[in-house]
């Protein structure tokens, strides 16, 4: 039996050319930085913003249909933890998932060990 392939939105948005919320935002800011203070302008904006919208729902629609079909799945929380700890160490992500998955980590080997909820989660490195 073949496993489920693992697909984020982000990723099958960019494998076929859709639009993301990623897109929809670039455009709100790209305008409102750049934006003439026109009727015209305020018109094609909100018809722009609309169409990117309906193509960003388009999208989940279309995603969300994939999953139900099972063509993939979406990643677990630690998949998507352990792809972000795997960041570039200059990242702040990158340290805060490393920091979730330590936490998590821990709290599997106390309830491994029947001590589940005596974690202690105090700072041992302060004064």
């Amino acid at each position: 039996m073949t496993s489920i392939p693992v697909l984020t939105l982000s990723q099958f948005a960019a494998q076929r050319g859709l639009i993301t919320t990623a897109d929809v935002d670039s455009h709100i800011h790209a305008s409102l930085a750049n934006r003439p203070n026109t009727k015209t302008f305020r018109r094609w904006y909100e018809r722009r913003l609309t169409e990117l919208q309906a193509a960003r729902d388009e999208t989940t629609r279309l995603y969300r249909e994939g999953i139900a079909r099972g063509e993939w799945r979406e990643p677990s929380l630690r998949e998507e933890l352990e792809a972000r700890a795997n960041g570039h160490e200059d990242n702040p992500s990158t340290h805060a998932a490393r920091r979730v998955l330590a936490r998590m980590a821990e709290r599997e080997r106390a309830k491994a060990e029947g001590r589940a909820g005596s974690i202690d989660h105090t700072n041992e490195e302060a004064p």
